[in-house]
């Protein structure tokens, strides 16, 4: 009996929440699907995939974004979160709200909710660097300087991405102390932003690595995103060989494979009309590895002067 009465004074109280939600709303002059959405979820804090496609399909992109703008400084963590996923999900779709997009995303750099800013650090990921103008880049310049900020290693590599902050990560390159880690992200951003210093600096260190499955799955991925052609350079090398030194993501497939079909992977968005493609999950859309490892040797050899997209992360 006690139960029932705990459960019944739930069901009022949310019932009460609802109410006064919808009451405020109404007041406000707020009635929107997507405030009406959120009230609610502030309360129960469940999801609904298809309420929120409908927001995304039927909200002017611009209107949307300027309407989840005040919900960033929400005091509950869940809402904050769900507004940037919902702010990431339609900026994407429209490429005329990125910029705007961005610019709210970028907020999420100052939560308190470290969950929340490294969220919003892989969205940014996923915009161009033309999203961003100015005003962004100071915003990353600053938060670069506090050595508190979490995720500070996805923050240095976003920065280097947009060409911000250029000055700050030199100061933090020379500091005797800087963590190790710490030191490579700096090299990887100012090689990005253009250094032969730490271009040279990053190769340095992938030319005494052995070619095997930890260097193509940690050590590539860094090299490609500086996008210094002596480094995408050096990862066609790696496409040449004939060695098998590398796994496959496959775990039906035992034994060693060619690294240069993990390289394909790996390039296939950081240079311009690469002849082999990739789906959304990061796989390549071939008939065969052989296939189009051949193709792409082929295109090497014809290729010479491949131009590297820039513009993506």
């Amino acid at each position: 009996m006690f139960a029932r009465y705990i459960t019944n004074n739930m069901i009022y109280a949310m019932r009460w929440l609802f109410t006064l939600a919808f009451t405020i709303l109404s007041l406000s002059g707020f009635s929107s699907k997507l405030s009406e959405y959120l009230a609610v979820y502030r309360v129960t804090e469940e999801s609904n995939f298809d309420t929120e496609s409908a927001i995304l399909e039927e909200t002017n992109a611009e209107n949307l974004l300027n309407e989840l703008q005040p919900y960033c400084r929400d005091t509950l963590p869940v809402v904050r979160q769900k507004v940037f996923y919902l702010a990431y999900k339609k900026a994407l779709s429209d490429t005329s709200a990125r910029g705007i997009g961005a610019k709210l995303l970028l907020q999420g750099l100052s939560d308190v909710s470290g969950g929340i800013t490294g969220q919003v650090l892989l969205y940014l990921q996923e915009f161009s660097s033309t999203d961003f103008d100015d005003a962004d880049r100071e915003l990353i310049a600053a938060r670069l300087q506090n050595r508190q900020q979490p995720h500070y290693k996805e923050l240095v590599l976003l920065a280097g991405f947009v060409g911000a902050g250029k000055d700050v990560l030199f100061r933090r390159w020379l500091d005797p102390e800087l963590p190790q880690k710490t030191k490579w992200s700096i090299a990887l951003a100012l090689a990005r932003m253009g250094s032969a210093e730490h271009t040279k600096f990053c190769m340095k260190q992938a030319v005494k690595a052995p070619v095997d499955n930890r260097m193509v799955s940690y050590l590539l991925p860094d090299l490609i995103y500086t996008r210094q052609r002596e480094a995408i350079d050096f990862c066609l090398s790696i496409i040449k060989s004939d060695k098998k030194d590398c796994r496959s993501y496959n775990p039906d497939l035992s034994g060693e494979i060619l690294c240069g079909y993990r390289v394909m992977e790996l390039l296939a968005p950081a240079i311009a009309d690469f002849p082999v493609r990739i789906d959304a999950a990061g796989i390549l859309e071939a008939r065969s590895y052989d296939e189009a490892l051949s193709t792409v040797r082929k295109w090497m050899e014809e290729k010479k002067d491949y131009k590297i997209n820039m513009h993506v992360f």
